[in-house]
């Protein structure tokens, strides 16, 4: 079975990612021991966890991305309402931390700010 594009990538990053890393950090250590030469060997060990920053974040990057362009694909998606623009937008994972949602059609993301305002009555009505 072959791979697709999204696999090949995944793979490719997580390996780049571990084999990197892990070769930057026992360069580090060598050059650390055998030279005496703390900042060359530093130098290397830092360059090993920022590689491996990166690239674990590009990579979960890389499954949110997948996952959203999937669900989309299948025909489900969200809306969300930006509570900065007040625009709706249509995605399937949360875009952004100012989206309020997900509501299941155009017309509720654009009602957000009364169905938020209905909701918070309802829970004070509630606590009293």
């Amino acid at each position: 079975m072959a791979a697709s594009g999204f696999e090949r990538r995944y793979l490719i990053l997580r390996l780049a990612e571990s084999a990197g890393s892990f070769l930057l950090l026992i360069a580090g250590f060598i050059v650390l021991g055998a030279t005496g030469n703390p900042t060359l060997g530093l130098l290397l060990m830092g360059a090993g966890f920022l590689i491996r920053i990166v690239l674990s974040r590009y990579t979960r990057r890389l499954v949110v991305e997948a996952a959203q362009k999937s669900y989309v694909d299948s025909g489900g998606s969200r809306w969300w309402y930006d509570s900065r623009t007040g625009q709706v937008a249509q995605a399937a994972l949360r875009p952004a931390p100012q989206f309020d949602g997900p509501y299941a059609g155009r017309e509720d993301a654009e009602r957000a700010p009364e169905i938020a305002r209905q909701r918070a009555a309802a829970w004070n009505a509630e606590d009293d």
